[in-house]
């Protein structure tokens, strides 16, 4: 087979390809490989520092480039400014069409070593489209390993920010610390399939990344990547390749040749055969092949049955490794399985060193061992481990599914007047499986980039499982499935929040397991609050109350290795809730005769979250049976007027409040304060009031003062437009130390466990709104239908609510209001719209009820 038929056959199979690209490549477009870059340097600065210029060119004659280019960062004869200045004119590419042949390969993602934006320009040049930027320095790069394509991974950094790139030898060394790196490398290596390319035997980059992935990993599977080599590579740079079991490919070479010619050629022949392949029809994919969740799928079941049995108890990664080692031992079930093999597949499936993986084991087995659910014993001088507990993890996840799909049916029946087939059924099992590995994946993804999950999109993945329905029973099950999600019953929330649960901690364990299951770093010493996580957190009846007010509690009682946590709020911030207080009053007020039905009717429409914070808890609370009036449950839940007596009120819920009277450097919250007016002045939406930035930039400078004295302190705020803003100003690195309110309560989870409410943890995972607007009118009038009447009676139902839903609709489009605007500010108007035919809507309803009974 000639080297063009085994790079086009490795290019053309089932796996889609990841190009990681070294020095060679940015080389061929004009950046100077390593030894040339460095003598490059040493010239430019031996006018303003001989003796460190002489002294580079000394170690580059040696290769040691490391030392070399620390000597670069050390000279004191240049400013930084003039330093980078000259560093990056030289790492700018000026031929970046010389490497457009490349880009016509079939890969859909690159890692690199380099610096440089060549990538990114092959990309739109020749592939057409816009990849992810990742890169090391950024705060998105922890989130590379969640990434679908198309994306380029620069894991030693980008020319955007000198200061960050990985050139030295103190900078290669800060990369054995960084456990995402880590994480990002040996994913890359043990779960793609990469086409290596611009390998040289003088790159150190790769030298220490193929060092670093026989170190933290060992021998990777054989023929999982393919590099192209020059054929004078030295023997150590083999030697890694032999040991990594990386298949090595090589090319025509000699020291003096510095354009690599042959391999270009080599890439030429390629196009030839790829240009040659004749086209295939693509069939449709099969269920589960967009994302890699075959060893989420492997686990989940033990990891779900392992998280019931140590609800509240345990943290959530001591639950997720034990119901990965409880599944492989029951796989063994009933014959034992000796301790190296357990080791073994946890080393294999979570991308882990085998040290590594023995402590997890051990720490593991030593719980279940502890809790009767497994013994050990010795046969043949060999330690084994055989199960004795339960083995029904996958009948209890199998269950779980079952009773959520009979909702659903039961649910379509009810609201829709629809009798589902078997092969629905089946397709909603299937759904409801793939959709918790999905979520998984999302809330792994958002927890590693410190954001609030994407909201749930359900229709393509119904879509997918259930190809062969009619559209319009495809439809359906998705609007049902939508209201179920949205509103479920109580013991479907305690589903879907277990379910969530042990999906997000299996996921984030298999995607990034030193971060998550090895990190050393304790919870923050100072967590400050957002207004908007305030207000759910002490706000009786809220839908997010039970879990915030847990997760804080869990945090007051909780060390972090030098003391106990602290939880503060700015005083600034309790001018919001107070504000938000006194508009709900002033609401009841102008409304006393109606105001509680009134409450009910929009929480029933909008979802209680997304309405004034305390109208909507206190619609919660008169809708599950307690009887009070507004101004009463003001008195007894929230008893405060104003920032002061509020203040009070939390430092008693062990909330420390920072008066106005703090002290600060001078100056941070003026820059803070001119950083997000800039942001925000370029943002689509741009509504937010001048007081508002005020308090966040208070809030900003006080986070900075922190992060400058070295203490772990984080915000937790559930503003999108706030952390965005941030992350796109000259303070983006305060963005590192931002989470997420979904966030906070994973970590305190991931941590030390966090017993909580059912339903509050369903809503925080899932709860999302409800995509299409003649949905949501639909899911009005049911809901308030079965209000009043008894789901016998409402089988009347599902005929009226088509009628009413389309006027509904009609009406409003006659007011000018566009069904395909998501806009908040229309959602009062959809309401009311939808609240004028209720009382017609009734009267229907009594009608048909009365004709029906007057047929019996």
């Amino acid at each position: 087979m000639t080297s063009a038929k085994r790079i086009f056959d490795f290019l053309n199979g089932e796996v889609e390809v990841t190009l990681f690209a070294a020095a060679g490549l940015s080389a061929r477009a004009g950046v100077p490989p390593w030894g040339a870059l460095l003598n490059q340097l040493a010239q430019w600065l031996n006018s303003r520092d001989a003796l460190v210029a002489q002294k580079m060119i000394e170690l580059v004659r040696k290769y040691d480039y490391l030392k070399a280019a620390e000597f670069f960062f050390m000279a004191d004869g240049v400013t930084d400014k003039e330093r980078y200045t000259q560093l990056l004119a030289l790492l700018t590419p000026d031929n970046p069409a010389a490497t457009d042949e490349i880009f016509k390969l079939p890969f859909t993602c690159a890692i690199t070593t380099n610096f440089d934006r060549l990538l990114f320009d092959g990309f739109a040049k020749i592939k057409g489209v816009a990849p992810k930027d990742y890169k090391r320095g950024d705060i998105s790069f922890k989130n590379a390993v969640f990434s679908e394509p198309p994306f380029v991974c620069r894991v030693h950094g980008g020319i955007e920010d000198p200061s960050a790139i990985v050139l030295s030898q103190s900078k290669f060394d800060e990369l054995e610390k960084d456990e995402y790196y880590k994480d990002i490398l040996t994913q890359a290596f043990k779960n793609r399939k990469m086409l290596m390319v611009g390998f040289s035997f003088a790159d150190p980059a790769i030298l220490s990344i193929l060092r670093s992935i026989n170190k933290n990993y060992g021998p990777l599977a054989v023929g999982s990547h393919l590099a192209l080599m020059p054929s004078d590579a030295d023997d150590d740079t083999k030697g890694l390749l032999n040991r990594l079991n990386i298949e090595a490919l090589y090319y025509d070479h000699t020291a003096t040749d510095k354009t690599h010619n042959s391999l270009w050629n080599l890439i030429d022949e390629v196009l030839v055969l790829q240009n040659q392949k004749p086209p295939v029809s693509i069939a449709a994919p099969e269920l589960g092949t967009a994302l890699p969740f075959d060893a989420a799928k492997r686990y989940l079941a033990a990891c779900y049955a392992r998280a019931d049995l140590g609800a509240g108890i345990h943290s959530l990664r001591e639950v997720v490794i034990e119901g990965m080692v409880s599944s492989i031992i029951q796989q063994s079930h009933p014959k034992s399985i000796g301790f190296k093999e357990i080791v073994s597949k946890i080393h294999a499936d979570l991308n882990l060193g085998l040290d590594d993986s023995k402590k997890l084991v051990t720490s593991a087995l030593t719980a279940m061992v502890d809790a009767k659910l497994c013994i050990w014993h010795r046969r043949a001088g060999e330690q084994k481990v055989s199960w004795q507990g339960s083995v029904d993890g996958a009948n209890k996840l199998e269950k779980d599914i079952a009773i959520l799909v009979e909702s659903v049916l039961n649910r379509a029946f009810v609201e829709e007047g629809y009798r589902a087939t078997v092969d629905v059924r089946g397709g909603l099992q299937k759904f409801f499986a793939q959709l918790v590995l999905q979520r998984g994946w999302d809330l792994g993804a958002a927890f590693a980039a410190g954001k609030i999950p994407k909201a749930l999109n359900i229709d393509n993945l119904m879509f997918s499982v259930c190809r062969t329905q009619s559209t319009n029973d495809i439809q359906r099950m998705i609007r049902v499935c939508e209201r179920l999600i949205h509103n479920p019953t109580s013991a479907e929330a305690e589903i879907l929040g277990a379910l969530g649960r042990a999906s997000f901690g299996l996921e984030l364990a298999i995607q990034a397991p030193r971060s998550s299951l090895l990190f050393t770093n304790t919870l923050p010493s100072r967590i400050y609050l957002d207004a908007n996580v305030i207000m759910p957190a002490f706000v009786e009846g809220h839908t997010y109350h039970k879990i915030y007010s847990d997760t804080i509690t869990a945090l007051s009682k909780a060390t972090n290795g030098v003391g106990t946590t602290k939880v503060f709020a700015i005083y600034e911030y309790l001018n919001e809730v107070v504000s938000h207080r006194r508009l709900a009053l002033q609401e009841f007020n102008e409304n006393k005769e109606h105001f509680r039905n009134d409450s009910i009717r929009q929480a029933v429409y909008s979802g209680s979250s997304n309405m004034n914070v305390f109208i909507g808890a206190y619609a919660n609370l008169v809708n599950s049976g307690v009887d009070l009036e507004f101004d009463l449950y003001l008195q007894k839940y929230a008893p405060y007027t104003n920032e002061d007596e509020l203040s009070i009120w939390l430092m008693e819920r062990d909330v420390h409040v920072i008066k106005r009277n703090f002290k600060i450097a001078a100056g941070l919250q003026a820059e803070a304060s001119l950083q997000l007016q800039k942001a925000y002045s370029t943002m689509i939406k741009t509504d937010k009031d001048a007081r508002l930035i005020e308090h966040d930039a208070r809030q900003l400078s006080l986070l900075a003062s922190d992060v400058d004295a070295g203490h772990r302190s984080v915000l937790v705020t559930a503003d999108r437009r706030l952390r965005e803003a941030v992350a796109t100003s000259n303070q983006k690195r305060l963005a590192e130390h931002m989470i997420s309110h979904v966030g906070l309560t994973q970590l305190v989870d991931l941590l030390i466990g966090s017993p909580t409410d059912a339903r509050s943890l369903s809503h925080l995972i899932w709860d999302s709104p409800i995509s299409d607007r003649s949905n949501e009118v639909r899911q009005y009038f049911i809901s308030m239908a079965l209000r009043r009447y008894d789901e016998a009676i409402a089988l009347e139902m599902p005929l009226l609510v088509d009628k009413f839903v389309d006027e509904v609709m009609i009406t409003a489009k006659r007011k000018g209001l566009d069904p395909d605007n998501r806009i908040n500010n229309q959602q009062d108007s959809w309401f009311r719209v939808a609240g004028s035919f209720e009382d017609q809507f009734f009267d229907a309803m009594k009608e048909q009820i009365e004709k029906r009974e007057g047929q019996r």
